[in-house]
């Protein structure tokens, strides 16, 4: 977990310092192609800062802070200042009548090294593969579709986290109903808060933590007064309850029938 959390931050960090760049090119554009590649890069960056709120939120989802300032962003990027004086790109980006170019140069050299680097590190070649048998024609549309591979493949490794979050609580629940299993408790054990336990929990097994507690305690309940000898209150302690006559109320509530009812029922 700590290290896909790590690893959306440099990515956080790498799309940031990109929205930058480009916001620095778009203010310095001269020359007599400047409202087209003006208007251009201020549709790049404007993509790039959704992006960045996609990525944002995904750190939010797996209960961590995502980086929020520009000395974090500097600290944790990948992306290095560009060799060429800016007026040098910007001439050669206004000397380029193709729009390709526009994000060829920039895209290409920053942000290129910055996301392979990534998809090397986390076994993600094959989205490059797929990338490039995708029918993408040129740099733009190239790292638009990889751009769009690693989002869904980052998707995809949160709900997989999300998925074995919940089944840890389960497991937990299953292995101490005895105890007390509330989402306090839970919260400690896991080191998730509660409110994000509780929905994805809600989520992925479909009902709350309080009710799956409940269930899987009167499930147990029933088939120790039906399956042993143990007294009602010796049930009771066994399935989490401290007080006995609380016990009966609740499982008078879930069954219609007290718990000694039960067990006389179920043993004929």
């Amino acid at each position: 977990m700590e290290t896909l959390i790590k690893e959306l931050n440099q990515y956080l960090s790498d799309l940031s310092v990109f929205y930058r760049k480009l916001q620095n090119y778009h203010w310095n554009v001269k020359g007599s192609d400047f409202f087209v590649v003006h208007e251009k890069l201020e549709e790049y960056y404007n993509k790039i800062n959704d992006q960045i709120d996609e990525v944002a939120e995904h750190i939010l989802t797996l209960n961590a802070q995502p980086l929020g300032t520009m000395k974090d962003y500097l600290e944790t990027t990948t992306i290095a200042e560009a060799k060429n004086d800016i007026n040098e790109v910007i001439a050669y980006l206004t000397t380029h009548s193709q729009t390709e170019n526009l994000l060829a140069v920039e895209a290409a050299q920053s942000l290129n090294a910055a996301i392979l680097s990534y998809v090397n590190r986390n076994g993600m070649i094959s989205l490059i593969v797929e990338a490039e048998h995708s029918g993408a024609m040129g740099t733009v549309a190239y790292f638009k579709k990889l751009q769009e591979l690693l989002v869904n493949e980052a998707e995809k490794r949160i709900d997989n986290t999300v998925k074995s979050v919940a089944e840890s609580v389960v497991k937990y629940i299953n292995s101490h109903i005895s105890e007390n299993v509330s989402t306090s408790v839970l919260s400690d054990v896991t080191g998730y808060s509660s409110g994000y336990l509780s929905r994805i929990f809600r989520q992925e097994i479909g009902m709350s933590i309080h009710d799956y507690v409940a269930q899987t305690r009167m499930n147990l309940a029933n088939e120790m007064l039906v399956n042993t000898n143990l007294k009602i209150y010796e049930v009771a302690e066994n399935c989490g309850y401290e007080n006995t006559t609380y016990f009966i109320k609740i499982f008078r509530i879930s069954t219609g029938i007290t718990p000694q009812d039960y067990r006389l029922k179920g043993k004929h």
